[in-house]
C-alpha cells in the first residue's frame, strides 16, 4: 500500500464582503457583474475560496472559468460534486442577476444538478447560462433592502490539506488506498482521525462527527469566506455539505472494494445562512440501497433545530 503524500498548505485571501453588498444595493445586476469581471470590485469571497472567475458578462449570459485543484477532491479521488454545483449555481444565478434592476434582489429556492462524468485535474471547466441552455434553477425576486455596512480589508484562511491520491498525482483517493475496509470502516476511520479527511473537508470547513450504517452527520460553521455577492453563504456551500452527508450515508452501506458515484443531487433552500447562523448540523440518511442504485435524503439545521436546507441524492453503485 502506498503511503499518503505529505500535507499541502494554502492560504486563501478574500475581500471583506461588505463592500460588495453595499455596491450591489446601488447598481443594476449587470453593472455589478461588469465591475466584478473587470476587477473594479472584488470578487465574492467564495470565488476566491474555490478559484473561479467570470470571463464574459452580458444580459442573460454569464461565463465563468474554473481549473480543478487537489483541494477540491473528495475521498474517492475526484472533484467533489458540490464544487461543480457551486460553479453552476454561480453562473445560473449571475445570469438571473444580470437582468435585475437596482434594488431588486433574489434568492435561490431550488437547485438540481445531474452529473455526466467526473471532474479531475487536466483541464478547465466553463459553466455558462444563457438563452437556449437548460435552466435547472428556480429563483425568486425579493424587494431589495439596504445591506448592513461593515469594515473593509483582506481576510486570510490558512489550510492544511491532505493529498487524496497516490503520488505522483494518480487518481484514486483515500478509499482506493484502503480497499480492505468497508465503507463504514473507512468513514469511521476518517471521522476518528485515523485516516486523513478528504481535502474538500479542509477547504470548506466540514467536520464529520457521527456515522453508523446508513446515516452520517457533519457539522459546519459558516464564515465570510463562504459568501456570495448578495451577502449570504453561497447556496453551493449548503449543497456541498448535503452532498457530503448523503454520500457518506450511502458509502457507509457498501462492502469493501465497492465504490459509488453521484448521478443527481437536488437541494431546496429554506433559509439563508450567514456568519450569524453559527454552527449548523447536516444529517444524511439512506432511503434505498440496491445493488445498482442507492438514494438518500439530507437536511441542514441550525443549533435550535430550525431547518435551513434539505435535499435528496441518487447514486450509482459501481461494484
Amino acid at each position: 500500500m502506498d503511503a499518503l503524500a505529505p500535507n499541502r498548505s494554502r492560504t486563501v485571501t478574500w475581500q471583506d464582503p461588505a463592500e460588495l453588498r453595499c455596491a450591489a444595493h446601488d447598481l443594476t445586476g449587470l453593472e455589478l457583474l461588469h465591475r466584478i469581471a473587470s476587477q473594479q470590485l472584488p470578487p465574492p469571497p467564495v470565488a476566491d475560496l474555490i478559484g473561479f472567475a467570470p470571463t464574459f458578462v452580458s444580459p442573460g449570459l454569464v461565463v465563468f472559468t474554473y481549473e480543478p485543484r487537489e483541494e477540491h477532491y473528495n475521498a474517492l479521488g475526484f472533484v467533489h460534486g458540490g464544487i461543480v454545483t457551486t460553479i453552476l449555481d454561480t453562473a445560473m444565478s449571475c445570469a438571473v442577476h444580470s437582468e435585475l434592476q437596482v434594488g431588486v434582489a433574489y434568492a435561490t429556492v431550488e437547485l438540481k444538478t445531474s452529473f455526466v462524468r467526473p471532474v479531475t485535474f487536466g483541464g478547465r471547466v466553463t459553466p455558462r447560462r444563457g438563452p437556449g441552455r437548460p435552466f435547472r434553477k428556480t429563483d425568486r425576486d425579493r424587494g431589495g433592502q439596504a445591506p448592513r455596512r461593515g469594515g473593509h480589508g483582506l481576510r486570510e484562511l490558512d489550510l492544511d490539506e491532505h493529498d487524496p491520491r497516490r503520488p505522483p498525482r494518480a487518481a484514486g483517493g483515500i478509499v482506493s488506498l484502503h480497499v480492505e475496509l468497508s465503507g463504514l470502516e473507512t468513514i469511521k476511520a476518517i471521522f476518528a482521525g485515523e485516516l486523513p479527511p478528504p481535502p474538500i473537508a479542509e477547504l470548506m470547513g466540514f467536520t464529520g462527527v457521527e456515522v453508523e450504517l446508513g446515516h452520517a452527520v457533519f457539522e459546519f460553521e459558516p464564515g465570510p469566506q463562504h459568501y456570495n455577492p448578495i451577502g449570504s453563504v453561497h447556496g453551493g456551500v449548503a449543497m456541498t455539505l448535503l452532498d457530503s452527508a448523503m454520500g457518506c450515508a450511502i458509502h457507509s452501506t457498501l462492502a469493501a472494494g465497492v465504490r459509488y458515484t453521484t448521478l443527481e443531487v437536488k437541494t431546496n433552500f429554506v433559509r439563508a445562512m450567514t456568519v450569524e447562523t453559527g454552527l449548523v448540523r447536516c444529517e444524511g440518511t439512506v432511503l434505498h440501497s440496491g445493488s445498482r442504485i442507492a438514494t438518500a435524503e439530507g437536511k441542514v439545521v441550525d443549533a435550535n433545530g430550525k431547518l435551513l436546507a434539505h435535499g435528496t441524492t441518487t447514486c450509482l453503485i459501481l461494484g
